[in-house]
């Protein structure tokens, strides 16, 4: 069972500054103060929860402009790749432009991305397992488990 509280957002109003004017709103209504009533405190807390609002609303923007900007940047390296593949047999036999096109295409950004071997399922990787043990049970030790076992000294003779 989790008994932390959860962290408050750090953009939002802290609960205390929230207390202090319904504080103000309610047992101390009708104190003031120079420069400082419920009124004062309300616009600030106003003014404090839109300049939050205005930060989120902001983050989101960035949010999907960063991920405008990969998928268009993942767009152009692709386009990019293919230009390169054109050029390298439009270059023909052409040594220096063959070979800036190749200097080019082995930049780690236009390398082609590494393509991942997909993970084996599970199942048949242990039944993989299991066949590999009983092989070896058939099979008797092999000349790596023979070796690994001799405890005998051995002597070079020449």
């Amino acid at each position: 069972m989790n008994t932390r509280t959860p962290m408050p957002d750090p953009e939002s109003v802290p609960e205390s500054l929230a207390e202090l004017v319904a504080l103000f709103e309610g047992d101390l209504a009708g104190a003031r103060f120079p420069d400082v009533d419920a009124e004062s405190l309300r616009g600030w807390l106003e003014r404090t929860q839109l300049a939050a609002e205005s930060l989120s609303a902001a983050r989101e923007q960035l949010e999907l402009a960063k991920h405008e900007l990969d998928t268009v940047r993942s767009g152009f390296l692709g386009h990019a790749r293919l230009a390169i593949s054109y050029a390298q047999i439009y270059a023909g036999d052409d040594g220096e432009l063959q070979r800036r096109l190749t200097d080019l295409a082995a930049r780690s950004e236009l390398k082609a991305p590494r393509k991942r071997k997909a993970p084996e399922p599970r199942t048949a990787a242990r039944k993989r397992t299991r066949r590999s043990a009983a092989n070896r049970e058939e099979e008797g030790p092999s000349v790596a488990d023979e070796a690994a076992n001799d405890s005998s000294p051995t002597t070079n003779v020449h």
